[in-house]
């Protein structure tokens, strides 16, 4: 009788999620907070401002249309799908 490797097994998948937990939870909560700054920034923070507008560190609401240092502005698509390749390859390899 042949098994499928591919399917989920849940108390296999139970296990992964026990055994990685505490960095789930640390994305999780790094995520959140994340997600929670930029939702106040966008509130408060008109675009181009900065947050104290004096001292060595704070705040800029700026938009960002490429991925990092607005590199690639305007190739969207590229980027998705370079960012779905690379994530299936990992995801294979793992």
């Amino acid at each position: 009788m042949q098994t499928n490797r591919s399917a989920i097994n849940i108390d296999q998948f139970t296990a992964f999620i026990l055994r990685h937990r505490l960095g789930i939870t640390t994305a999780a909560l790094l995520l959140t907070l994340d997600q929670a700054a930029k939702f106040v920034i966008a509130r408060v923070i008109p675009v181009g401002e900065s947050w104290p507008t004096a001292g060595f560190s704070h705040l800029t609401h700026a938009i960002n249309m490429g991925s990092t240092l607005d590199l690639f502005s305007g190739h969207t698509i590229a980027l998705v799908l370079a960012s779905t390749l690379c994530i299936s390859l990992l995801m294979a390899l793992y």
